[in-house]
């Protein structure tokens, strides 16, 4: 069942890719996702991503925790943890900014985090990515590790 974890743990760091995508002039991983998100689904694909971005972030924030559930390990149960921490936090802020942009505005940790929300979700979604990609190799590594213990252990 852990090698469900590893195929669930794909399609939330890209949604969060895409999101992180809309922030056109934000410095870093999410400026420089905007022409690549932008090249894949064209203006029609980013106006539908601005008005699906509360759905698709806290789609992105199941598929974070259900991945880090299934985690085959630790690296990667914090890297799509932190995904779904991330994503849930500016679902929920988008959320509130569609229903009332005056109470965004009138916390300033919560408007700061509005306003940066894509900017965080990059960075959230490469770890994710990356750890997810890396469990893998790290269970080869043990595995031709143990392969060649057993192996000169055989030879003595």
């Amino acid at each position: 069942m852990r090698r469900l974890g590893w195929v669930f743990s794909l399609p939330g760091p890209v949604i969060g890719a895409a999101l992180a995508g809309l922030a056109c002039c934000a410095p870093g991983l999410a400026g420089s996702l905007a022409p690549v998100v932008f090249a894949v689904v064209g203006i029609a694909g980013l106006r539908l991503l601005v008005n699906l971005e509360a759905p698709l972030a806290f789609a992105a924030a199941g598929l974070g925790f259900l991945a880090a559930r299934r985690a085959p390990n630790r690296a990667a149960r914090l890297g799509s943890g932190l995904l779904g921490a991330v994503a849930l936090l500016a679902g929920l802020t988008r959320l509130v900014w569609d229903l009332d942009p005056d109470l965004v505005m009138g916390l300033p940790p919560v408007y700061l985090f509005f306003v940066e929300r894509q900017t965080i979700l990059g960075p959230a979604a490469a770890l994710a990515l990356f750890t997810a990609l890396i469990a893998p190799l790290e269970t080869a590594v043990g595995a031709v590790r143990q392969a060649l213990r057993r192996q000169r252990e055989g030879l003595r």
